[in-house]
């Protein structure tokens, strides 16, 4: 039964649901009941690359928190973070990464995390597939999330 795996792979006991090719599985159904192939893979939400990107974001940001603010240059930054080109002369985001900004974003990172895979307080928030950055925002936004 699907609540089983569920229950085993949830640590925290929270409510992840449990997706397929982006669909949301009803938990009280049999594993057999959906026809699955091997190396069918179950998702724990309907976006699963950007909440792997998401996670992918917050262990480099983990990684800046652990270096001291004066370490936080751009040279120690640049070998941390993949930064698009155009930010490379860009002076104010090397400049940004104080222990303030750093918290701050993290949190928001892990917000829309929770969101996407509709943890805890943030189930209530049935985001439809999110493809980029951009349709993530627009999700976000449509439901309110940052109003909360």
């Amino acid at each position: 039964r699907l609540e089983t795996i569920q229950e085993k792979y949830s640590a925290t006991g929270s409510t992840t649901r449990l997706y397929f090719h982006g669909r949301e599985l009803p938990l009280n159904s049999s594993i057999g009941s959906h026809n699955f192939q091997d190396h069918d893979i179950l998702e724990c939400c309907r976006s699963p690359a950007i909440s792997a990107a998401l996670s992918s974001c917050l262990k480099d940001m983990d990684a800046v928190k652990k270096l001291c603010p004066r370490e936080r240059t751009r040279e120690n930054l640049a070998i941390i973070l993949q930064t698009p080109p155009y930010l490379k002369y860009n002076e104010s985001f090397w400049k940004s990464w104080s222990e303030e900004k750093l918290k701050s974003r993290m949190i928001n990172m892990a917000i829309m995390k929770s969101v996407l895979q509709r943890q805890d307080r943030y189930q209530v928030h049935d985001l439809p597939y999110c493809h980029d950055c951009q349709s993530l925002f627009n999700a976000l936004e449509s439901h309110n999330v940052w109003r909360a």
